[in-house]
């Protein structure tokens, strides 16, 4: 149990970083803001996908080295 709420906090933390970063990263490459091409619907699908492909990257990294 102790494990499930220090990984739900975990990828709570990184997806309140990771998600201006996402959104700032694809302004500069597409030349638009995210919230302007994405509706509230589309923008609450994304943030989960983008916590779960950091929290991915974090354990191949760990595991890799």
């Amino acid at each position: 149990m102790a494990l499930a709420y220090k990984i739900v906090h975990l990828s709570t933390f990184i997806g309140h970083i990771a998600l201006p970063v996402v959104m700032s990263t694809y302004g500069k490459i597409f030349n638009q803001d995210f919230k302007q091409v994405t509706t509230p619907y589309q923008y609450t699908l994304i943030r989960p996908i983008v916590v779960l492909l950091l929290l991915y990257m974090i354990h191949i990294l760990i595991h890799n080295t």
